[in-house]
């Protein structure tokens, strides 16, 4: 059911079949706009290339969850092996060589040094980061249990990302084909609690994925135009955010909206660091152009250019936020973005000149001969700007970094009633009420805009580097150490 995205895939399929005597192969379309362009060039099936390993070893949090494999004092892997021989060598000698910066995590892990954004991992790995941190994936796993009076059944482990498709508040989650409603969610500690429901059905009520480009200095990897569209790859933030569910029971079909009966809060959020591949031109600005629907159609082709699997990559639009170099704020772009925390980079083969002229190629193509896609003329004719650009000339392009701030005797801080993210509360949005100095530096005290409903009273104190501006919302101010109080940046 449905067509492999790559020729590996095709013949893992294959090679199910047949074991004992001659078998038969039938793909059935599902109608997507990927199995429509299979079924229009057939021949194109074997001839796919393979998938590629997604594998970006300078991810950070890939080399710490090794870090704390290896490295952790007495029980971690290094000690368990000197500790038979009476060796107490601190050197983490190896054959082979290190990834850039890894062995300087595994000397931060031994002098409790490791930097402001891991801390919440070491939490979380303890002392099993073995088992909190799979292979595939950078995020420790939420635990499904169902609860049945006072005993708890474990029903697996599902990512994050996973869980906002489908294991969000309310949702009819499938187990084994079983289908179970979830009753509580809690994405500090990691777990989703469900109880037995009948076979309904459910989809997440979403906003528009929200998307932060980071457009200052070293977060730009690259940057190019050809013709008049620009390309960046860059770091980013990425905020997903769930409203409520749609359920259908039989012929019925009602909507839910948070808070509900299971869920007390206005929205269920993911919010995380990455990498991705932003695109803007004038034509993306235009009256009547379905941006999401175009970036969909990019994200289609690249998988159909480059066999990455579809779950590692994500696609939006949104709006720059800043006046940067040649890009304007109000400005619309179209991004597509990996979805593993900290990055793998697929989305960069997109920076690769040859690559980009066969997506929009690509695009072109699925756009025009697709007959279940229903798109406007506004953005056939985006489209087709974007396709006429592709004959212009590739030129490396530098974006302007943001004018520095004036030499004062103060440090930049978020501005008291804006916003910001909290890197060790899993990225939650945290509202600033005030900024203060003590002995161990500055301090924000606010409280996270998503408990707010439940604790009125309560305000949290986090060191300044624990919370993240949001890039082109969250204003900043300074604090000025010799007045003792936060001042205007201008």
């Amino acid at each position: 059911m449905g067509v492999p995205y790559s020729s590996t895939s095709m013949w893992q399929r294959i090679g199910r079949i047949g074991r004992k005597g001659p078998g038969r192969i039938v793909v059935l379309g599902t109608g997507d706009i990927h199995d429509e362009r299979a079924f229009r060039k057939p021949k194109e099936l074997l001839n796919r290339p393979p998938a590629e390993g997604a594998l970006y070893l300078k991810n950070q949090r890939i080399q710490y969850i090794h870090t704390l494999c290896l490295a952790r004092e007495r029980d971690g892997e290094h000690d368990s092996v000197m500790a038979p021989a009476k060796k107490t060598s601190p050197d983490f000698e190896s054959p082979i060589e290190w990834p850039s910066g890894f062995l300087q995590l595994c000397e931060a892990e031994r002098t409790g040094e490791i930097p402001v954004e891991l801390q919440s991992m070491k939490t979380e790995g303890g002392d099993v980061p073995h088992l909190v941190y799979p292979l595939r994936d950078t995020d420790s796993q939420f635990e499904v249990q169902l609860r049945r009076g006072p005993d708890r059944h474990r029903l697996g482990n599902i990512s994050y990302d996973q869980a906002m498709r489908e294991a969000y508040p309310g949702a009819v989650y499938y187990y084994a084909s079983s289908p179970y409603r979830v009753i509580q969610v809690r994405p500090v500690s990691r777990q989703i609690s469900v109880k037995a429901e009948r076979s309904y059905t459910t989809s997440p009520i979403r906003l528009p994925t929200l998307v932060y480009p980071n457009l200052s200095g070293e977060n730009i990897r690259d940057a190019f135009r050809i013709g008049r569209v620009t390309v960046i790859d860059c770091a980013m933030q990425v905020r997903k955010v769930i409203l409520g569910y749609s359920e259908r029971r039989g012929p019925n079909e009602f909507k839910v909206e948070y808070p509900c009966d299971v869920y007390h809060r206005s929205s269920f959020s993911r919010n995380y660091f990455t990498t991705g591949v932003v695109i803007s031109h004038e034509s993306i600005n235009g009256a009547g152009v379905d941006r999401q629907q175009l970036a969909s159609l990019l994200y289609e082709a690249l998988l159909v250019v480059t066999p990455f699997e579809r779950q590692d990559l994500g696609y939006a639009d949104d709006t720059f936020r800043i006046d940067r170099g040649p890009v304007c704020q109000d400005d619309r772009f179209i991004t597509i973005f990996d979805q593993t925390y900290g990055s793998l980079c697929l989305s960069s083969r997109l920076t690769s000149d040859d690559i980009f002229r066969q997506v929009i190629g690509e695009a072109k193509e699925l756009a025009v001969n697709d007959d279940t896609l229903e798109i406007s003329t506004s953005t056939l004719a985006c489209l087709d700007a974007l396709a006429a650009e592709m004959n212009e000339a590739y030129q490396s392009l530098r974006i302007s970094d943001a004018a520095a701030t004036a030499e004062s005797s103060g440090e930049e801080v978020i501005k008291p009633g804006s916003k910001g993210w909290a890197v060790n509360k899993n990225n939650a949005v945290f509202v600033v009420e005030d900024v203060f100095f003590r002995p161990d530096g500055l301090h924000y005290r606010g409280y996270h805009e998503e408990t707010r409903s439940q604790q009125q009273d309560v305000s949290t104190v986090w060191p300044v580097d624990l919370v993240r501006p949001i890039p082109g919302e969250t204003e900043m101010a300074l604090y000025d150490f010799d007045r003792g109080q936060v001042v205007s940046l201008e």
